[in-house]
């Protein structure tokens, strides 16, 4: 259970507290790093709580936001939900597939090719890299 939580350095600090021929500065130095583990593990536990609760608040927010007017125009605004969707899983996309049927039942195929030189990708996430230091 403690790899679970505290990782392997976690297990291999306890295996190392079970040592009898530890000296007493020996064992506070592992129950220090011990504890500044458990800390970390904490503090990102919380960050995570904090990250999950704003985000399901967003949501409901946006949601009662939207509330009055899906009331009038349900269609409309579920039209709205799916385009955003759409266009939120679709916009970081390389290369889009449009099939579409027409009015006399064929399948029609629209191919948008976005960005096909590979090294363009690369010189974009190295860009992104260099400017988030």
């Amino acid at each position: 259970m403690l790899t679970d939580v505290g990782g392997p350095e976690a297990e291999r600090i306890l295996q190392q507290l079970r040592n009898e021929n530890l000296s007493q500065k020996e064992q506070e130095e592992l129950v220090a790093r011990l504890a500044g583990q458990v800390q970390t593990v904490i503090a990102e536990a919380r960050a995570y709580r904090m990250r999950v609760v704003e985000e399901a608040k967003a949501n409901a927010e946006y949601l009662m936001a939207l509330l009055p007017e899906y009331r009038k125009r349900p269609e409309l605004i579920l039209q709205q939900i799916y385009q955003n969707a759409v266009q939120e899983v679709l916009g970081n996309a390389e290369e889009k597939i449009m099939i579409q049927p027409s009015e006399d039942g064929q399948r029609r195929e629209i191919r948008v090719l976005i960005n096909r030189d590979p090294q363009a990708k690369r010189r974009s996430a190295e860009q992104q890299g260099t400017s988030s230091r």
